[in-house]
């Protein structure tokens, strides 16, 4: 539907299988928020594990791309207000805590000023930054990272 000022707008999402499902009620899920602004954006969606076994663990991925004039962070705060984390590229200069993916093979040196936004740096070498140092294999001590010093940061 289309979406206009202040009116509510539901995203349905339904997961279907060719297995026997032992408990079809929790196959779909929805979320109803009102569209207070009207905002620009692609989404696209994806998952690790297109046929996964009862039980398993499946990884969604929602990629946005902000095509319009509001911020990034005003977008957070409007359609993913009860994610834990939100991670978007991009947004250079948006007053946001940055991780900085850097290659020695695309760019002679790293592009984020060491500010106060800059919280950690992934990098196929050694940088000179003030900030925690992951090569670009360690996902899993990032993730962590982030964890500790963002995720529970912001939480009660």
């Amino acid at each position: 539907s289309d979406a206009t000022a202040n009116s509510p707008q539901t995203n349905t999402v339904c997961v279907t299988s060719d297995i026997d499902d032992t408990n079809p009620s929790d196959d779909c899920a929805n979320s109803t928020f009102n569209a207070t602004n009207i905002v620009d954006v692609g989404v696209v969606k994806t998952v690790d594990t297109l046929y996964p076994g009862e039980g398993d663990t499946i990884v969604y991925t929602i990629n946005v791309t902000n095509y319009g004039p509001i911020p990034v962070t005003n977008l957070v705060d409007l359609y993913f207000s009860e994610v834990d984390l939100v991670l978007t590229e991009g947004y250079k200069k948006e007053a946001i805590p940055k991780v900085e993916i850097f290659r020695s093979t695309i760019h002679a040196d790293p592009l984020a000023d060491p500010g106060e936004t800059l919280i950690a740096m992934m990098s196929d070498v050694e940088v000179s930054r003030p900030v925690p140092r992951f090569t670009l294999e360690e996902t899993g001590p990032l993730a962590e990272f982030l964890v500790e010093n963002v995720l529970h940061k912001f939480q009660p």
